[in-house]
């Protein structure tokens, strides 16, 4: 969502996911908007190198999508991976710390 030249692209259908980077149109520490917007925090950027293929289209991950179980967004399906997405996360986190401070009173 956040990449102004759509370098990095999230791709899904119902069922499957990729995440694909065209590293040829980033503009890597020029830019660098991913790293901060990455929830995950799994973006670093870095020059690119002189590596044969460097600069060629690739997927950086791809599998199974499911839904959050909040929200509906769709989320990587994955066997230890959160059945949640990362926007609702912090909401569980927030609302196991209440409750197990106040129980059911809230």
């Amino acid at each position: 969502k956040f990449c102004p030249t759509g370098a990095i692209k999230f791709l899904h259908d119902d069922e499957e996911f990729a995440l694909i980077l065209e590293p040829a149109i980033c503009l890597g520490t020029a830019c660098n908007l991913c790293v901060p917007a990455c929830p995950e925090i799994a973006v670093t950027t870095r020059p690119a190198s002189a590596v044969p293929g460097a600069l060629e289209k690739k997927a950086l991950a791809a599998g199974d999508l499911t839904t959050c179980q909040r929200c509906g967004q769709p989320i990587a399906a994955g066997e230890n991976l959160p059945t949640t997405c990362y926007a609702c996360r912090p909401r569980e986190q927030m609302q196991d710390y209440f409750s197990s401070l106040f129980g059911d009173k809230l």
